[in-house]
């Protein structure tokens, strides 16, 4: 079993969170360039387009159902505790 992240791993960590690293004292490990992250980017569109879409389908239609097959999701994909 691997330990830890890959460099490529922790490029995309520090890339989507390093603002907020930041805010609290947290230092970047990487220096990325402008090529490397428009790379790491694109790579990761086709998941933030299908994320967001589905994000956008389900709280749009999930007021829309009864309250049973609510409760039903909320069970099956534990939003609750």
């Amino acid at each position: 079993m691997e330990k830890g992240l890959s460099p490529n791993e922790i490029a995309l960590s520090e890339m989507i969170c390093g603002q907020l690293g930041s805010e609290f004292g947290y230092a970047p490990t990487q220096k990325l360039s402008v090529s490397k992250t428009f790379f790491l980017r694109f790579t990761q569109l086709p998941i933030q387009i299908i994320s967001q879409i589905s994000y956008t389908i389900f709280t749009q239609n999930y007021y829309r159902l009864p309250f049973k097959i609510r409760f039903g999701l909320q069970k099956y994909f534990k939003f609750t505790q």
